[in-house]
């Protein structure tokens, strides 16, 4: 029937909370990345798809939530130079920022970076661990005062997963910090404070954000600026969470993708072909060995990647097949 007059007004006055505004997004669920621009994903569908540097790998071995749905793959960083670098079209954020991700901490070196902006070190952001003491977390601006932020504690151990998360409220002036859904004690503000109250104005950094590592144009080089670990489902949001929209995120999982069926796998390592049937050898474990005719052979000379860890052997046809 129609609604009376009061039914519309009630409906009129209605209000719900508004879903947090995604900058970008990374499920890092490639099945591998080759270092060509854009081969890292970002799943907001924004459009920010970043590039991986220095041969970074990818592993789905131990997710944070195992099976499917799960968390799936993650990025695998080596913490002495690969990192991942976000394009330019990913903006310098200078009003509220929430950093999440799911770290995973091989060592607690010094300056391990997580997620940062600050390239040329002028008026940039980042998110890094042990910085400030093996196991603690850092989120700091060079803009404002205080610069950094420390958590009081010790909160990371090595080879566990933990999702942590840094929040910068430009409204209120305040920072925060959090591991697996819980606001941490602060090195400023007091003792058992939560909340980091600066002055200033936060500011952004010329140069591109990067995650996992300094970008090769930094002047911060070398390990003490990389992470050695695992890092997984890094994203940015352009608000300031509240502690139930962190827990909500960190509660998620999806449905993971499904790798491609390897049919066969030829190598070409024989020491030699003569026609016998089968002495090409199948590499995949499905059995389809190949038969070489007329004059092909293997060959070790002049391999498509030389050294002992390489591509090895390979095929020299000579108007032959296999």
């Amino acid at each position: 029937g129609s609604l009376t007059t009061n039914e519309v007004t009630t409906i009129m006055a209605e209000r719900h909370a508004c879903p947090p505004t995604t900058i970008a997004e990374y499920h890092f669920d490639e099945f591998s990345w080759s270092g060509t621009a854009g081969d890292v994903a970002d799943n907001s569908d924004n459009g920010h798809d970043a590039t991986s540097f220095n041969s970074l790998l990818t592993n789905d071995i131990s997710p944070v939530v195992a099976g499917n749905p799960g968390t799936c793959g993650y990025g695998q960083f080596d913490g002495i130079d690969d990192y991942i670098q976000l394009p330019t079209s990913f903006p310098d954020l200078t009003g509220s920022i929430t950093i999440t991700a799911w770290i995973k901490a091989a060592d607690l070196n010094s300056g391990s970076r997580i997620f940062i902006d600050d390239q040329s070190n002028s008026q940039g952001y980042g998110l890094s661990l042990s910085d400030g003491g093996a196991g603690k977390l850092r989120f700091y601006s060079r803009a404002v005062n205080p610069q950094i932020v420390d958590t009081q504690n010790a909160v990371i151990s090595e080879d566990d997963w933990y999702f942590v998360a840094a929040v910068h409220d430009a409204t209120n002036k305040t920072v925060k910090l959090y591991v697996d859904g819980v606001a941490l004690p602060l090195t400023t503000g007091g003792t058992n404070n939560t909340v980091s109250t600066y002055t200033g104005t936060w500011g952004s950094d010329a140069g591109p954000a990067s995650i996992g590592g300094e970008t090769n144009s930094s002047s911060e080089t070398g390990a003490n600026f990389h992470f050695n670990g695992a890092i997984d489902e890094p994203r940015i949001y352009s608000t300031a969470l509240t502690a139930a929209q962190i827990s909500t995120i960190m509660s998620e999982t999806r449905t993971c993708p499904v790798p491609p069926t390897l049919l066969l796998e030829y190598r070409f390592e024989e020491n030699n072909w003569d026609g016998t049937a089968d002495e090409i050898l199948d590499n995949s474990g499905n059995d389809h060995h190949a038969q070489v005719t007329n004059n092909s052979a293997p060959e070790l000379s002049s391999p498509a990647l030389s050294g002992a860890i390489g591509t090895c052997g390979y095929a020299n046809l000579d108007n032959g097949s296999i």
